[in-house]
């Protein structure tokens, strides 16, 4: 899971192969999100993170209706304090 655009499976793949690092440093699965979600310290939200990773996983239908959700909840806010309206 990344914020970054440009990200890709193979530059990555390039990348672990310039520094030396096996292929299976490489993550199979490259998910580009609007944003990471982070705590208030501003480090990853692991938690929200692997609730975004499953959200994205699951078939266009079934998360139509969460679509408009922000991924990242506000500073300071818990996952467990967010609610899907």
């Amino acid at each position: 899971m990344t914020s970054r655009r440009d990200a890709s499976r193979e530059a990555l793949q390039k990348h672990a192969k310039a520094i030396g690092a096996h292929d299976l440093a490489v993550p199979a699965d490259i998910r580009v999100v609007d944003a990471v979600p982070l705590l208030g310290s501003g480090k990853t939200d692991y938690v929200g993170a692997t609730m975004l990773a499953r959200k994205l996983g699951e078939p266009l239908q079934e998360r139509a209706y969460c679509d408009d959700i922000d991924p990242a909840p506000p500073s300071g806010t818990s996952v467990e304090h967010m609610t899907v309206q």
